[in-house]
């Protein structure tokens, strides 16, 4: 580990007793739970701790601690976490607020001023229409994934039934699944674009002068260049370790102190804090000036949360279908069916919880 790591670990270590108290600090360490540290997250100042992440690098696991975070992250992901979820839909509620009113401050911010007043007044209903077709699409693929797990996978671990048969179904399912991968492509589409249109319609172009987004950096950003670099093997836990907000934390959370290194629990605390929601309050900006690069970013977070939602891929199934064509190995599984049926892990099961809807 570098020395600049271990000092500013050492320096966040401090921080972490002065602000949680000693006590707490240490049975956080000693009796590491993913419900704890969100919860010692409610605790923590991340403007304070951001500044002091300079001298820290991305955690590096070994293929043994790989394979514990993974199992740890799968733990998490299948526990009781209907309190956790609907913390991340008041998160999800509170972005699209502050999009909202990003939108509404600037079009009264043109008031009058074309074409920027219009571009902006269509953008607030178009951005109502993307959120109420997500509901639909989401429908279309908690049915997908209910298939996905309760029919799909146990049918093709049948090898009572021919493999052309069990084959014929898992086809059937990844046709279906190409219009869903689609569809999720669109709308990742729809929610870049209320980015890219409000960003163009408040700087114009060049907006040489300007501040711009890409200086700042939110605390997602900032925690996406700490945590190890996982392959999941599995699209739901990639999926939902990919999402914001507390549930996606809790998940990676489970991961980390799983590996169980004080450099990983030091890490989930600091991704307990960058969690936590900064609260704004929205009103009329009308005949006030905007902070501009503030209302850009609004709308960049809560278009980037969005768009990771609309990631949807069929890979498990693919998986499962070049395994039916080769054989059907009953004593070589895929990995996703060890994980459904040796595990008793349903994960494509949970994942329509996670959405937006």
């Amino acid at each position: 580990m570098p020395p600049a790591s271990t000092d500013s670990q050492a320096f966040l270590s401090s921080l972490f007793e002065e602000l949680l108290g000693a006590d707490t600090y240490n049975d956080l360490l000693s009796h590491p739970s993913p419900r704890n540290y969100l919860d010692a997250g409610r605790k923590l100042s991340w403007g304070l701790i951001s500044q002091n992440l300079q001298g820290l690098n991305r955690l590096q696991l070994t293929a043994d601690e790989e394979r514990k975070y993974i199992k740890g992250a799968t733990d998490a992901m299948c526990s009781d976490t209907q309190d956790i979820l609907q913390s991340t839909s008041k998160t999800l509620e509170q972005l699209a607020w502050d999009a909202n009113w990003a939108i509404v401050n600037g079009f009264e911010h043109f008031d009058g001023i074309q074409p920027q007043d219009q571009i902006l007044r269509s953008m607030l209903t178009r951005n109502h229409s993307y959120l109420l077709d997500s509901l639909i699409l989401a429908n279309r693929l908690m049915q997908y994934c209910a298939d996905f797990d309760n029919k799909i996978v146990p049918l093709c671990a049948d090898d009572s039934m021919p493999p052309e048969e069990r084959l014929a179904a898992v086809e059937q399912l990844i046709n279906e699944s190409s219009l869903l991968q689609a569809a999720s492509i669109l709308k990742n589409w729809q929610f870049a674009e209320i980015h890219k249109t409000y960003e163009n319609t408040l700087l114009g172009k060049p907006a040489a002068t300007a501040t711009t987004p890409s200086q700042y950096h939110s605390p997602e950003t900032a925690m996406e260049q700490l945590l190890p670099e996982i392959d999941f093997q599995s699209w739901p836990l990639s999926y939902a370790a990919s999402l914001h907000g507390p549930m996606s934390a809790f998940i990676k959370i489970g991961g980390l102190l799983a590996v169980g290194t004080r450099e990983c629990k030091i890490v989930g605390l600091l991704l307990s804090a960058a969690t936590q929601p900064q609260s704004k309050k929205g009103g009329s900006t009308r005949g006030r000036p905007i902070d501009i690069p503030a209302r850009i970013a609004d709308v960049e977070r809560y278009s980037t949360t969005h768009r990771k939602y609309w990631h949807f891929t069929a890979d498990d199934g693919k998986e499962i279908m070049n395994w039916l064509k080769d054989g059907a190995d009953m004593a070589d599984w895929p990995k996703y069916m060890c994980i459904a049926l040796k595990e008793g892990r349903k994960l494509s099961l949970s994942i329509p919880t996670f959405w937006p809807t």
